[in-house]
């Protein structure tokens, strides 16, 4: 349950309200009685906050500002968002159509950022009406399962009227909503008061700072043990709270606190974030009046944090504390003890133990071995996933992390002719798709990779390469899957809303990207390039920006790892676009590469440089029409699609840009689609099958930019000159743009039937694997309904 604070008052008098799962918000007295009961969620309450009101200029009843009451907020897993009256015990709003479980919280009735947002508040009173009371809020939503991945996660900001204090109905206008910006459900909401800005904690690991008037992010925190973790994954994040003075913190079920102070001075750590380890998962961490922090464990205790040496624990107390992290740490590496593994519900036993809800986890006794099942509300089953066990120490490191067992991997690369020499790491117990799939990902190789890798792994790992398992938790009574990737169980109890039609390949989650070559070895050339390059040109960058600007520039790109705290500098970015937009066609091509890498950094895409993103995508079509020979014959079509593809993966500034000119992005691709160059092809299917996915995610993508894909796709297909990772792209870009919301997604399934695209696909997916042919099946089946 919930318990709520108030923020803006305190209209209990010392007292407290809590939220339950079974729906009922319960209201308490200072001596803990029990006042009153809130009746109407249907299922788990699951956050609990206050609305702040404000007279509207007209007046109303209660004009006179200060002294009006809060009304309560509380959100549930019923996907709802519900306004009560804490007087009278009535519910005056029920903000539904959420995407499952629901958090709140309270905004100011008025943005200090003003905007659209002040503008829709001081215009009366949410209603329409005139005079009366007003508020804000905002609500996040855990989305929708699809398959194995779970998306429509959202963030809206709501405009609240009441014409009276007593009146029995509030009104609610939505005023905008963000959606799928986070790669998993949003855990919790927070409003910082100090800087206006609305916080969202998600299971990808990261906290997203946003506007406080329109929801959109403008800085991702990541939490650290994603660039620590042995398997690179992020643990979930359970809580998110404002500390004051731009301090954040959160809680994670991997038993970590993280505080992030945002705002710093020379002597306060520059800020680094600071992990505090507690012993198991921390569901929730709250500010103090006198400064300190109090975090609330799943070990039972509650446990205060302060920054003044006179209120320390004492020695022992830090001590025990350490120990326990120690032995939580042990617990896990070591697995579920015999004790543990008899107390367990039976296998066989499993029909008798019914699932809460799609994709819950749970562990079982099978013949003394402890596994762990998933339900499956579809068939109403366990499906097994695997055993549980703990983990071995030996093997070796890569780049400073710790496996059990590193192999080396030789891969033909297709750009040199030659063989890349890489290494994977592997953990006993993990799931070798999953481990193949990371490592395809990071090292962006062809798909078609996937089985060879995992068949490797599990060769040579041999006995240890077990089947899928999940991480121990310390409770005997419970296992949790890290959210690893789209095949893996996703933990968190979320009941799918029902889907028309399933697919295993289709729609596209997400934007393939290429990031290779931040290195400082890879960066140090193109630099290099660039400075021959800067002394043949009249419009050529000055002394300080071929120099420092861009060794400064690569120094930042080069640490991927620092991604989420580092910056990048206006000097920099315009160093870097003077080069895009004045360099000719011939000598463009180192600009374009670090235009390219610069796309994927967080602080370099976000909002306020849409412009800057705007002028060097429009730049670099204009000069991939251009004639050019030599080097510059492929490298600036290559770069101008790797650009575009990487914008989509960028912050908002980027992908704003690319979409602004999406069907001159697409005409361009369309012009290189039959290019006789296999990296340029590669890019070409990448930038089609990214677009398509910002259709999906986006709800929408105009007909003309839709069909515009299926011609790009046709030329592909046709041309018989390409590789099976890009014909895979293509199909999918293909399946997925059929299946964009409304006129788009309509549009090109008339335009895919009329050109007989069904047996067009299918003849061309025979050739290139299973993958292509499952794709090319369900384009088929999209095209008979």
């Amino acid at each position: 349950g919930s318990a709520g604070s108030s923020t803006f008052g305190e209209p209990l008098a010392g007292g407290y309200i809590t939220g339950c799962r079974d729906g009922i918000i319960r209201v308490f007295g200072p001596d803990h009685a029990p006042l009153k009961e809130l009746k109407g969620h249907a299922n788990n309450v699951s956050s609990l906050a206050w609305l702040e009101l404000a007279a509207t200029s007209d007046g109303g009843s209660n004009s006179g500002g200060n002294n009006i009451p809060p009304l309560l907020l509380s959100g549930s897993w019923d996907g709802t968002a519900r306004i009560w009256n804490l007087q009278t015990g009535s519910c005056l709003a029920t903000l539904d159509n959420h995407e499952n479980g629901v958090e709140v919280a309270g905004l100011p009735p008025v943005s200090p950022s003003g905007g659209a947002n002040a503008d829709a508040s001081s215009s009366g009173s949410a209603g329409g009406g005139g005079g009366g009371l007003m508020g804000r809020l905002v609500t996040t939503s855990a989305g929708i399962a699809q398959g194995n991945v779970i998306s429509n996660h959202r963030v809206r900001i709501f405009a609240i009227g009441l014409p009276t204090l007593t009146s029995p109905v509030a009104t609610a206008h939505l005023l905008h909503t963000v959606s799928n910006d986070h790669g998993c459900p949003i855990r919790s909401v927070a409003y910082d008061a100090d800087t206006d800005s609305i916080l969202t904690a998600s299971n990808d690991g990261t906290v997203k700072i946003r506007d406080g008037g329109t929801a959109q992010c403008h800085t991702t925190l990541t939490h650290p043990a994603t660039f620590t973790s042995s398997d690179g994954q992020p643990p979930m994040l359970l809580d998110v709270t404002c500390l004051g003075g731009g301090r954040y913190a959160c809680t994670a079920e991997d038993g970590t606190c993280v505080l992030w102070y945002t705002q710093h001075n020379a002597n306060d750590g520059a800020g680094e974030p600071q992990t505090l380890d507690h012993p198991s998962s921390v569901w929730t961490v709250r500010p103090l009046p006198n400064g300190d922090i109090v975090t609330g464990c799943q070990d039972g205790f509650l446990r205060i944090y302060t920054t003044a040496a006179d209120r320390f624990a004492p020695p022992e107390e830090v001590a025990a504390l350490a120990d326990a992290v120690a032995a939580s740490r042990t617990k896990k590496s070591s697995g579920p003890s015999p004790e543990e593994i008899a107390a367990l519900p039976k296998w066989e036993l499993c029909a008798l133990t019914q699932g809460r809800s799609e994709g819950q986890v749970q562990m079982f006794n099978k013949d003394g071995v402890a596994i762990a099942a998933q339900w499956s509300a579809a068939s109403g089953t366990w499906i097994e996933i695997g055993e549980v066990t703990g983990t071995n120490e030996n093997a070796g490191t890569i780049d400073g992390v710790t496996y059990d067992h590193v192999f080396p991997i030789e891969i033909e690369d297709p750009a040199t002719g030659g063989v890349r020499k890489l290494r994977i790491g592997y953990n006993n117990g993990e799931n070798q798709f999953v481990v193949a799939q990371r490592f395809i990902d990071a090292n962006e190789l062809p798909q078609y990779h996937l089985a060879q890798i995992a068949d490797y792994i599990r060769q040579r790992a041999g006995a240890d390469a077990g089947p899928a398992t999940l991480g121990m938790e310390a409770a005997p009574a419970a296992a949790a899957a890290a959210p690893a990737a789209p095949a893996a169980a996703e933990p968190m109890d979320i009941a799918p809303v029902p889907q028309p039609s399933a697919y295993s390949h289709l729609p596209v989650q997400g934007y393939k990207s290429f990031a290779t070559g931040a290195t400082e070895q890879g960066l140090g050339k193109i630099v290099a390039k660039a400075r021959e390059f800067n002394s043949t040109f009249t419009t050529n960058l000055t002394t300080e920006e071929i120099g420092p600007t861009l060794d400064t520039l690569c120094q930042t790109l080069a640490e991927t790892n620092r991604y989420h705290a580092s910056k990048i500098s206006d000097e920099e970015m315009a160093a870097v676009g003077k080069m895009v937009r004045h360099w000719d066609a011939e000598r463009v091509f180192p600009a374009l590469d670090l235009a390219r890498l610069l796309a994927v950094h967080p602080d370099a895409a976000t909002s306020r440089r849409e412009t800057f993103w705007t002028e060097v995508v429009a730049s670099s079509l204009t000069k991939c029409k251009e004639e050019v020979s030599g080097m510059a014959a492929i490298a600036v079509p290559m770069l101008t699609m790797r650009l575009c593809a990487n914008c989509f993966k960028g912050g908002l500034g980027s992908i704003k840009a690319v979409t602004g000119q999406l069907l001159d992005v697409l005409q361009c691709a369309e012009d290189l689609a039959s290019s006789t160059n296999k990296n340029v092809r590669l890019a070409v299917s990448t930038v089609i099958l990214n677009a398509a996915s910002y259709g999906v995610s986006n709800g929408g993508m105009d007909p003309e930019s839709a069909k515009k894909i299926l011609s790009v796709v046709g030329t592909i297909v046709g041309s018989s000159l390409y590789e099976s990772e890009g014909v895979v792209r293509a199909l999918v870009a293909l399946g997925s743009t059929l299946l964009i919301p409304g006129a788009g997604g309509e549009a090109a399934k008339e335009e895919a039937k009329s050109l007989h695209f069904d047996s067009m696909v299918g003849h061309a997916a025979n050739a290139h694997g299973d993958k292509a042919k499952g794709v090319a099946d369900e384009i088929c089946l999209i095209l008979k309904s």
